[in-house]
């Protein structure tokens, strides 16, 4: 006899299944706006299309405190949901095993179903510690959950049986386990997934295939999607781009799969026919997409650049050749770096990863990979830096989980942030929760590799600066022990008490010291201004990561240019952005500096800038007139009428207000609107 938990409706139609993201926390996941999964957006599709009602949940209240958890579960049953369906992520696993909780206490009759990469890959463990939660449905559950939902509305218990891969409790709260589900051979005979739940600024993620054939030793992805490597065909990821521009209006594509260009074959027939269809439209698509180096040439990215793209990732991890083949990922790393600079070169925004802390990973290693992450910088590249996660489901898994060890330092995949119940949770299941712990490093202590992360993530914020003075570490960086060099600094960084980020102070005092050194020789002048470009970016950018956290509760959405403003508004100034003086004209050097750094001269002048973080990685930089700076500088809180006293012997009314509404528009200031002019 088996469990039977009966949905209330006796038709489809009646059903409402809510889906729950993994990223559940805006203090954790603040950059991540209205961040869906491709899978959630697909499963809702394919939910709608078999008739059965779907939505989203929109994560929105943060997670500080203990008591939160109930709060976000009311929140998830306020709209009285049929049932309810949790993907989940390793990193935010704690989180969403806590809500599921508090769901089931609330609302002891709505079934709970999970899925996601990590409930797929620890299903048995997952249903003996946790009975709140009712069904696993691992790996694609694009048919099977239809599937299921149609057997628990039929109230035909013996059809779980027939559900592949499916998860559940027997009458004696016994878990049965199915045969895994099938995977999905072809993609294009799913439905569309709801692109319109998660366009976010003109951009959409469309999702292009499944399956992973590498098998390294960090990586749970081939555990999810299967070994066997898939793609929507070529004319159905067109159709969709084109859906999307036509429903949604946007023309920029991201390419959701991490193995994209694996086929060359396959990307030539898309850049090219990609192509064709630009031409005929008035602003041309434009794309990005993962890759790996060794499955990409020059005149690959070339055809892919001519269609559009404008962006690619890759994930080098690092650049020990002995690492490389201990991780099977097995990439030639003078050859992938060779592919990195020509796709910057050549204009494409590219981003490279690494990961650090592997087990067996040495300081000569290591050295090998802080070279690399400076070198690949200074030629334009966004680097990316995580400490080593152990990913259940993983060789590494399998290998160390006797050995793992915790000390509240989590692997940088997220910013997660823990409260006494999700520690708790962690501490007490190590096997379920093993990313947030780490494998011993007996050749480099801890925190040394903990404190070369959090500088490896600066890096990218100077690109400009070291573009300028590549030549210097080519030649410079081979003979520096960049390891030993930070950790023989590791008691003055830490006991820097009075500094909240004294790895960044170290790191720009590094910097500082050997641009003067070169600054003697026969750098150019201007290289202290592009300089102060870069610490200022890198302080507004910490800053605009500090001041989402602390008001994750009000966090306020751009508002509107057209906005009414009255002479009694309040403005008040956000302390995440500045304005830099700069003797030379840096503008363009700035936005493209790679493709510019053989300048020998800039413009000399009197330059304003704002400099204005717009993630937690990155800062825009906008050219502000001289007239308009004495607007744009206040201190503290003003009314609109203070604002326009102040300015109106410089500009007209008309102006003041417009740089206003362009201030509150880009994020600057907050502003009180009296209710008579809402």
């Amino acid at each position: 006899m088996l469990r039977k938990l009966p949905l209330k409706g006796t038709a489809d139609s009646d059903v409402r299944m809510l889906l729950v993201p993994p990223v559940l926390n805006p203090v954790s996941a603040s950059h991540l706006s209205n961040f869906i999964p491709i899978g959630l957006q697909a499963l809702m599709s394919s939910l709608l299309q078999s008739g059965i009602g779907a939505d989203i949940y929109m994560p929105h209240i943060p997670i500080v405190k203990d008591e939160d958890y109930r709060k976000v579960a009311l929140d998830i049953l306020s709209g009285k949901p049929s049932l309810i369906g949790f993907s989940t992520w390793c990193d935010s696993y704690p989180y969403s095993l806590l809500i599921a909780k508090e769901v089931k206490k609330a609302a002891p009759d709505v079934p709970i179903i999970f899925g996601g990469p990590q409930a797929s890959i620890i299903p048995e463990l997952t249903m003996s510690r946790f009975p709140f939660v009712d069904f696993i449905l691992p790996g694609e559950a694009d048919n099977t959950l239809p599937e299921l939902i149609k057997e628990l509305l039929n109230g035909s218990i013996e059809g779980y049986r027939n559900i592949s891969g499916l998860y559940y409790r027997d009458e004696n709260h016994e878990t049965v386990s199915n045969s895994h589900a099938a995977i999905i051979g072809d993609l294009d005979s799913l439905p569309v997934p709801v692109y319109e739940m998660a366009k976010d600024e003109g951009i959409v993620w469309i999702d292009a295939g499944r399956g992973c054939p590498y098998r390294c030793t960090f990586c749970s992805t081939n555990q999810f999607f299967s070994k066997k490597y898939r793609l929507k065909s070529v004319d159905r990821l067109l159709e969709e781009i084109e859906y999307c521009s036509e429903k949604l209006g946007v023309r920029w594509i991201g390419i959701s799969h991490d193995m994209f260009t694996l086929k060359e074959a396959f990307i030539r027939d898309f850049a090219e026919k990609l192509a064709r269809i630009n031409k005929k439209r008035k602003k041309s698509y434009l794309w990005s997409c993962s890759a790996r180096t060794d499955c990409v040439s020059e005149s690959l990215l070339e055809v892919m650049y001519k269609s559009g793209c404008r962006a690619i990732f890759y994930g080098l991890e690092s650049a020990s050749p002995k690492i490389q083949k201990e991780i099977r990922k097995n990439l030639d790393p003078v050859l992938a770096s060779g592919i990195v600079r020509y796709s910057a070169s050549r204009g494409f925004h590219t981003v490279v990863s690494y990961i650090i802390a592997f087990p067996n990973e040495t300081s000569d290693d290591l050295n090998m990979s802080l070279r690399s992450i400076i070198l690949e910088a200074a030629h334009g590249v966004n680097t990316q830096v995580t400490l080593l996660s152990v990913v259940p489901g993983t060789p590494l898994y399998s290998e160390y989980l006797n050995d793992l060890v915790y000390d509240g330092t989590y692997s940088g995949f997220s910013d997660i942030h823990m409260t006494g119940r999700s520690e708790d949770l962690v501490l007490n299941n190590p096997e379920i929760f093993s990313s947030f712990y780490h494998i011993p490093n007996k050749h480099i202590p801890r925190e040394t590799l903990v404190l070369i992360s959090k500088l490896g993530n600066y890096i990218e914020l100077f690109i400009p600066t070291l573009s300028l003075i590549r030549d210097q570490l080519l030649e410079d960086l081979p003979a520096i022990d960049l390891c030993g060099y930070v950790e023989a600094h590791i008691p003055e960084i830490i006991g820097s008490d009075n500094l909240l980020i004294p790895e960044l102070y170290f790191l720009i005092d590094s910097l500082r010291r050997y641009l003067e050194s070169l600054l003697e020789k026969d750098l150019q002048p201007f290289a202290r201004d592009v300089f102060k470009y870069d610490m200022t970016k890198a302080f507004m950018v910490r800053k605009f990561n500090r001041w989402q956290m602390i008001n994750a509760m009000n966090m306020s959405q751009r508002q509107s240019e057209r906005i009414r403003l009255h002479p009694k508004n309040r403005i008040r100034r956000r302390p995440y952005w500045d304005i830099l003086e700069s003797e030379h004209y840096l503008y363009e050097y700035i936005l493209s500096p790679a493709m510019m750094r053989n300048r020998n001269s800039f413009r000399k002048g009197s330059y304003h800038y704002l400099v204005l973080p717009v993630s937690h990685r990155h800062a825009n930089i906008y050219k502000i007139p001289k007239k308009e700076l004495s607007v744009y500088r206040f201190e503290g809180e003003m009314s609109v009428g203070e604002i326009i006293n102040k300015n109106k012997e410089k500009l007209p009314e008309d102006r003041i207000l417009r740089i206003i509404r362009r201030m509150i528009q880009l994020g600057l200031i907050e502003t009180t609107y009296p209710e008579e002019t809402v």
